[in-house]
């Protein structure tokens, strides 16, 4: 009874569930979709991925298509072949190419120290100069200025002067000097200078400025004098003489040119002439470089001495009553010779003026290496064999 009793029970007991609850399996499967629903929204985590280093040449991985959340039961996309990729050529590496410089390339240069190579006066008194004058021309070498540093010297800055001072000190690019004159401390660009004197004429301490020449006007003025000299001369001697007696004897005289006119004019004018031509020729010869004219000068002195001789001789025969030495013509002859001594004399002197100026031009231009002059040579040599001559040769040589 029992056992047929328990099934009857269970079969009740289950229709009384579902009649109590028959919205219970409904709700169920409600609550199972919406929570498969949930699932399926919820995106996957993605597991992280190690950080990787791509080659050159290797293209970086297309990032994945976002995946598309779909609602339950609905029917998945149909999948369509992706097109194959084409695949590239790899890049061959190239060489990079080498930047090449059409600059030339930079030398280093070792300029001296500012004051390496200065050359300063030695301190205390200088040894005195021997006075010996010395010339020195642009460009000049490094042995000139221990030489020159700390004397009085002429510097010839070109065109620009001449000028007297007194070296301390030379640098690299110019000289530094006291002007004689005014005392003031200047200095001069190394570059201008083109010549320096040692113990020049023109800065002789003697002489308030600088002597100048004047041997164009010297020449002129010796001219001038003897002329007159041998005027008065010829003159003297071509006047009639006349004489006279009385008590205290016989006296001669002229009556165009008196003795005693000739012998203070005539005598005087002849005497100074030349002389005052050499003192102009002189004052342009100071000058160590000035040669002048040596044979003018010497035919010069020889015929100024002759004639200064004939005056003498004429002087103690006139006045002394020495007939013998009062000759015919001795005035007339010793003008003259004044006049020829004062020409040659002037040829010396405006020679020396001419050689002054070109020198004084070359001191104003930089020394400049010419060409060497083109000359010839001709030679003669004997043919012959075992002493016997048997002809000449000639030969001719030289730059052309």
């Amino acid at each position: 009874m029992a056992a047929v009793s328990r099934p009857a029970e269970h079969g009740s007991g289950c229709r009384d569930v579902r009649q109590r609850g028959g919205a219970g399996p409904g709700i169920l499967r409600a609550v199972t979709v919406a929570l498969a629903f949930v699932l399926v929204l919820a995106p996957p985590e993605a597991p992280a991925s190690a950080p990787t280093e791509l080659s050159e040449g290797t293209a970086a991985p297309a990032p994945a298509e976002p995946e598309i959340q779909r609602p339950a039961g609905a029917p998945a996309p149909v999948a369509t072949p992706a097109a194959a990729a084409t695949p590239t050529p790899a890049a061959t590496p190239t060489a990079a190419p080498v930047a090449t410089s059409t600059t030339a390339p930079v030398r280093r240069v070792n300029r001296p120290k500012p004051g390496a190579d200065d050359i300063v006066a030695p301190a205390g008194p200088q040894a005195p100069s021997d006075g010996q004058a010395r010339y020195y021309r642009a460009p000049f070498s490094e042995t000139v200025w221990p030489k020159v540093v700390g004397r009085d010297v002429l510097l010839v800055m070109g065109t620009q002067g001449r000028t007297c001072v007194t070296l301390h000190r030379k640098t690299n690019d110019a000289l530094h000097y006291t002007h004689r004159k005014s005392g003031a401390q200047q200095q001069a660009p190394l570059a201008a200078v083109t010549s320096i004197h040692e113990n020049s004429w023109e800065c002789d301490k003697n002489y308030d400025s600088t002597p100048s020449e004047w041997a164009r006007s010297g020449a002129i003025g010796g001219i001038v004098l003897s002329s007159i000299g041998a005027i008065i001369g010829v003159m003297h001697d071509a006047d009639t003489q006349t004489c006279t007696t009385d008590e205290m004897g016989t006296t001669c005289s002229k009556k165009l040119v008196p003795h005693f006119a000739y012998t203070v004019v005539g005598v005087t004018t002849t005497t100074l002439g030349t002389p005052i031509i050499a003192a102009g020729g002189y004052s342009t010869s100071r000058d160590l470089r000035v040669k002048g004219k040596i044979w003018a000068k010497a035919t010069g002195w020889a015929m100024y001495g002759a004639g200064t001789l004939l005056n003498v001789l004429w002087i103690v025969g006139n006045y002394g009553k020495v007939d013998a030495l009062d000759g015919q013509g001795m005035t007339a002859a010793a003008g003259l010779l004044g006049l020829g001594g004062s020409a040659f004399m002037a040829v010396d002197a405006l020679a020396a003026r001419r050689e002054l100026a070109e020198l004084r031009k070359e001191d104003a231009t930089p020394n400049v290496q010419g060409k060497p002059a083109a000359t010839l040579q001709f030679g003669a040599r004997p043919v012959g064999a075992f002493g016997q001559m048997s002809g000449l040769t000639f030969g001719l040589g030289g730059r052309f």
